[in-house]
């Protein structure tokens, strides 16, 4: 295994808790065994102020012992001894905060934004990811759109079905003539010009389109997997889907 460069060494040592002056002091004491303020300054572009500030930051620290006072003399300690020390202290420390945080964590759950906003090719590669991803159904009330983004949604719905996903869908009369009524198990209906996309009960997509527009770009709608929105829409599609003519005349 190739010895690391100086570079690597004094990245390591600021890992560790070092500034980069520090560090810098430190690598050369360790090559020089003892040193004076003075017989730094011949190496490092620091004042002796500066480098008397340094070692006594190094020594508080552990990593330098002070030898002698006349001329005062510093000296460094072993590496293993003083990375030891640190591995423990650090170890401690690790156990000490991950005892004391992890039950709030688990305590307040941390909720990202539930609601995504997505438009034009986000939206549409939102829609393909969702219909990708699904493990047994996908329910959706289709709008219509563009013909291109309306085929290959179609297209990749089927893709999905001959893979053994279950595929309902509820499609308004312009899209019949598409041949989506039987291949999809779709029910036909007059239904609003937004879209609807619900992926295996935990996630669905909401939006509309602009049938004049010329594709994806067009599109924008909302994303959640917020149980209760989904359980909403998947509601309302079972309501779509099981609608009956003669249930509306009462």
């Amino acid at each position: 295994m190739p010895e690391p460069d100086d570079e690597e060494v004094l990245k390591a040592l600021e890992d560790m808790g070092l500034e980069r002056e520090e560090a810098d002091v430190y690598r050369l004491l360790i090559t020089k065994g003892v040193a004076t303020v003075g017989d730094i300054s011949h190496y490092l572009s620091f004042s002796r102020t500066r480098i008397y500030g340094i070692f006594d930051r190094l020594v508080s620290k552990g990593w330098v012992r002070m030898v002698s006072d006349v001329p005062r003399t510093f000296a460094p300690v072993d590496p293993v001894k003083v990375l030891e020390i640190k591995r423990r202290a650090v170890t401690s420390a690790y156990r000490t905060a991950l005892g004391a945080l992890k039950p709030l964590y688990d305590a307040v759950p941390v909720k990202v934004s539930e609601i995504a906003v997505l438009r034009g090719i986000d939206a549409f590669r939102r829609v393909e990811e969702m219909i990708r991803s699904a493990e047994r159904e996908v329910r959706v009330v289709a709008t219509i759109g563009p013909v291109p983004v309306v085929r290959r949604v179609a297209d990749l719905l089927l893709e999905r079905k001959a893979e053994g996903v279950d595929i309902r869908a509820v499609i308004p009369p312009a899209l019949v003539p598409e041949d989506l009524v039987g291949r999809l198990d779709a029910r036909v209906r007059e239904v609003p010009n937004a879209g609807l996309i619900i992926v295996d009960g935990r996630q669905v997509y909401v939006g509309g389109i602009d049938a004049s527009g010329e594709g994806a770009a067009d599109m924008v709608g909302i994303w959640t997997e917020n149980s209760a929105i989904v359980t909403f829409n998947n509601v309302l599609f079972d309501s779509l889907y099981s609608w009956r003519e003669s249930e509306s005349d009462g």
